[in-house]
């Protein structure tokens, strides 16, 4: 995580998968995949935080950081089973009293708010690091579905911020 100024980035080059019991840091799948995030700067103060307390622990475990910052690790920093990660999280939303999600959902949900927000279709593509602009709408068409309400509104909108009260031509 890099912080420039009041802007906060993250940055993607690589993935962790488990493959036959033993963990493998692999680059990312695609080009695409391998991205720089742009991060509010509150969305950066946890995660921050949580570094800061894994470097404490690791310093009082006199154990050796393993060169990852993972988010999800053990106290000496070595990665957490994706599984436990799964498992920790939907117990968390139990608990909670919220409807059951899987872990992934919440980059569905952040998807949907930032089309709902009017994110433009390429910058949500970048974030999600897909490969191609065509597919984050159509995977999400459901969302964009419902923006067409709103759409319908902008024009009058810009008309009236404008301070015209002329009407388009229109030949229907």
């Amino acid at each position: 995580m890099q912080s420039l100024g009041m802007s906060a980035y993250l940055s993607v080059s690589e993935s962790l998968s488990k493959v036959a019991g033993e963990f493998q840091i692999k680059e990312t799948k695609t080009a695409s995949g391998t991205r720089r995030v742009a991060l509010s700067p509150s969305s950066v103060l946890v995660p921050r935080q949580y570094l800061q307390e894994q470097q404490d622990v690791c310093q009082a475990l006199a154990a050796a950081p393993t060169g990852y910052e993972f988010v999800f690790s053990k106290p000496e920093g070595g990665p957490l089973d994706p599984s436990t990660v799964s498992k920790v999280f939907s117990a968390t939303i139990r608990r909670a009293g919220l409807p059951a999600k899987p872990l992934y959902g919440l980059r569905h949900r952040h998807t949907a708010m930032l089309f709902s927000a009017g994110t433009h279709p390429k910058v949500v593509q970048e974030r999600l690091g897909r490969a191609s602009i065509k597919e984050t709408p159509d995977t999400y068409s459901h969302v964009v579905g419902r923006l067409q309400e709103a759409a319908a509104q902008k024009p009058a909108k810009f008309l009236a911020a404008k301070g015209t009260t002329e009407r388009p031509a229109t030949r229907m």
